[in-house]
């Protein structure tokens, strides 16, 4: 017997073991491994995203993962994967009946909807539901690629590979801990390879071995080579690292960014209190970790500390640090002038066990501290933040302060003169020299025809709730090296958070003269239940930090102002003018304020920005900003998905214009279609020279394509525009020559 004959032999022999390996027990309990190793990329996203609903989602994955190891026939697996894919869709995002029909159809305008917004590449404002409905198809489709791994190929260390990198990378840089996901990953993994190894080379050479006695056999041994290789790595003495830790520097650009920011070194942003203000911008999630409770009579803001100077990125103190011990805890830091009136109040602050908060919350002008330490509180001068002694004792987590609780006179600042002090004009009207001038214009539009500073505060305060501001924690720039802070929010991207709103308002208005500083610690939280006698008890939590405006007016002092869309200033003003309407009498009571819980940070409802399962309606996944690498994948899964249709874009796009204004009759269409040409013509390839008139290009073009098409549609357009001589029905005459053109483009790609 020759060599080929016995090759054919086994090739024969092992086919038909392969096929009585894809239906045994052994083969599904190692998809049931793949399965369960695919989940490690599930696993992390309540971490590092917004998702909820996960076990939706898994149970999804099973059961797709289950529909194609039963390898059915595509006419029933589509249609009752299909199925599946609507059910979740259903259960995210509507309600009523499944069998309903009005729902489907919204849900098919939503899909059409959001398939033009791909062709036209605007991925950003996909919807909610079209994203999980995308996510849906990758975990559809990665369950075909696990089967075809591991059941036809019998390999699986590319996945494996990826998988560990992907624990890796986001144990480093998210607040994820792979600890165990990677002991879980490595298990299964190794398992795997080597199980694949054995079935894949006696498929190879056609070796017929008893299953469960080479299921006994590798898995023993499998077994005894990672206990013992687990714990003996365990048991070896371990090197410190020997090069720096690149994380620090990669991420010293984010860490504690912005005093409602805070990184504690994960590389990801996170709601809290943070010392960084250098660096402002970019998303961050918010983390509702408990950091205090506080029993009130008024509700107000929580103030840690204020910064004077701004550099165009950010927030810095200025002049040397200054510190001083208080004498007996009587405190001397003034914020209101005395012809202020103030009401004598007390805070009583019980600072969760489990965080390290030394720094005094402070409600209002504090006039003592009441406490059982015996080490000295530190005022820190020039930025009016106080210290607590940190001597590892826990007993700086209960304190109470006596405060003046301030009632600002709207008469008092409405006239109040702008003749400040040469220290308050210094460090409170410093602006960077390469401020851009428009910052300064726009300042000068709003307040135009008014006189009053006060007035001039209340303008700039209430510009940001409107004009196209919109309050986001995820899709949040990050100002370049050429980019200044303020300028990127008001003129680019008017999206952003609370450091992004009092920054800009505290910077419009130095350019008009009236001092500002900017201030940042905690809003009031949320509140937990009444004691007695007016006193309430509120929750502070990671997620209610904050930054606000503080400005200063002669005669009153440093008020403070909330620019911040969405969130209201909850001091008193009493309107005592009786000569002028108080610009805040639209403003919600006190009374109002008192009979509901706090608003936190949150998106507003027409800003729900959330996908597949979290946050918003309680039935999405919010796009975090901390999850661009998702994005990411969004992103490449939507390229996958639509490979073939992307390599065909230019002739999608062509006939997507051509159905686009084919059936308008009007002549305005011949203008809008024309615009569209020359984009069209430009993506595929005929590009236009900066000298070039429409005509040169026409030209150019028509060369190309060897016609005058382009060339008479030119001079229609140029004598319509420049001559304003339309010819009667000028786009029905002029469509053959548009679709000629079109056709002629597409034939050439």
């Amino acid at each position: 017997m020759d060599s080929t004959t016995i090759w054919h032999l086994k090739a024969v022999k092992s086919l038909g073991v392969h096929n009585e390996e894809k239906k045994n027990s052994s083969s599904f309990l190692l998809f049931v491994l793949g399965f369960l190793l695919f989940l490690e990329w599930l696993r992390p996203l309540p971490e590092i995203t917004e998702t909820g609903h996960l076990g939706l989602f898994m149970m999804f994955s099973a059961y797709t993962f289950f529909l194609s190891y039963m390898q059915l026939p595509i006419l029933v697996a589509f249609p009752v994967k299909l199925a599946m894919v609507l059910y979740v869709i259903h259960v995210l995002f509507y309600t009523g009946p499944l069998l309903e029909i009005s729902w489907i159809g919204q849900f098919i305008d939503s899909l059409k909807a959001n398939l033009l917004l791909c062709l036209q590449f605007n991925f950003t404002d996909l919807t909610s539901q079209f994203r999980t409905f995308l996510f849906l198809i990758v975990l559809w489709l990665v369950s075909y690629l696990m089967f075809y791994w591991i059941i036809h190929l019998r390999k699986i260390t590319l996945f494996f590979v990826l998988t560990i990198i992907f624990i890796g990378v986001i144990d480093t840089f998210t607040f994820y801990n792979g600890k165990t996901a990677i002991f879980r990953a490595l298990s299964m993994g190794f398992i795997l390879l080597g199980a694949l190894y054995i079935i894949r080379v006696r498929e190879r050479e056609g070796i017929i071995i008893n299953t469960k006695k080479l299921m006994k056999s590798w898995i023993t041994a499998l077994v005894i080579v990672l206990l013992i290789s687990t714990s003996v790595a365990h048991a070896l003495p371990k090197y410190a690292p020997q090069w720096p830790d690149p994380i620090p520097f990669i991420t010293s650009y984010s860490e504690d960014v912005e005093g409602t920011v805070k990184t504690n070194g994960t590389g990801v942003q996170k709601s809290g209190y943070g010392d960084n203000d250098s660096h402002l911008g970019g998303p961050f999630k918010f983390d509702h970790t408990p950091i205090f409770k506080a029993n009130i009579k008024e509700i107000h803001y929580w103030r840690v500390e204020s910064k004077d100077m701004y550099t165009g990125k950010g927030w810095q103190v200025s002049g040397d640090n200054v510190y001083y011990q208080l004498d007996d805890d009587k405190v001397k830091y003034q914020l209101y002038d005395n012809s202020v009136t103030t009401e004598r109040l007390t805070a009583t602050i019980n600072v969760d066990d489990e965080v390290g908060f030394y720094y005094l919350l402070n409600p209002g002008q504090v006039t003592s501290i009441e406490n059982s330490w015996d080490a000295k509180t530190t005022l820190q001068q020039n930025n009016g933040r106080f210290s607590f002694p940190k001597n590892g004792s826990n007993s700086y987590k209960n304190y109470k302060v006596n405060y003046d609780y301030p009632k600002f006179s709207i008469k008092a600042l409405r006239y109040s003169d702008q003749e400040y002090s040469g220290e308050i004009k210094r460090k409170y009207l410093q602006l960077p020299e390469n401020l851009p001038e428009r910052v300064k214009q726009l300042a000068e539009d709003i307040v135009e025809g008014i006189e009053s500073p006060y007035d001039k505060v209340v303008a700039i305060e209430r510009y940001f709730g409107g004009n196209g501001f919109v309050y986001d924690n995820n899709r949040v720039a990050v100002p370049g090296a050429d980019d200044d802070y303020v300028d990127q929010f008001l003129f680019e991207t008017q999206r952003g958070y609370c450091d992004n709103y009092s920054t800009s308002m505290a910077i419009l208005l130095r350019t008009l003269g009236i001092p500002t500083r900017w201030v940042k610690g905690f809003t009031q939280g949320k509140y937990d239940k009444t004691l007695g006698e007016g006193i309430r008890t509120y929750q502070v939590t990671n997620a209610d930090a904050h930054s606000w405006v503080e400005v200063y007016f002669n005669g009153v002092g440093w008020v403070p102002f909330e620019p911040t869309r969405g969130f209201n200033n909850v001091f008193d003003f009493i309107n005592d003018d009786e000569s002028t309407n108080d610009p805040n009498e639209e403003e919600p009571t006190k009374e109002k304020e008192k009979d509901k819980e706090p608003e936190q940070e949150e998106l507003l409802p027409e800003e729900d920005d959330t996908i597949a399962g979290g946050k918003g309606n309680g039935k999405g996944l919010q796009l975090s900003g901390l999850s661009n690498w998702f994005s990411g994948i969004l992103l490449a899964t939507l390229i996958i998905l639509s490979f073939f249709a992307y390599m065909r874009r230019n002739k999608i796009l062509i006939n997507f214009t051509l159905w686009r204004y084919k059936n308008r009759k009007d002549d305005a269409a011949f203008y809008e279609a024309y615009a569209k040409l020359l984009k069209v013509l430009h993506r595929c390839g005929y590009e236009r020279k900066s000298t070039d008139t429409l005509r040169a290009y026409a030209a150019y073009v028509d060369k190309r394509l060897n016609t005058t098409k382009l060339s008479e549609l030119t001079l229609l357009y140029e004598k319509g525009i420049y001559h304003k001589q339309t010819e009667t029905s000028i786009w029905v005459k002029s469509l053959p020559a548009y679709e000629a053109i079109l056709k002629n483009v597409q034939i050439r790609l």
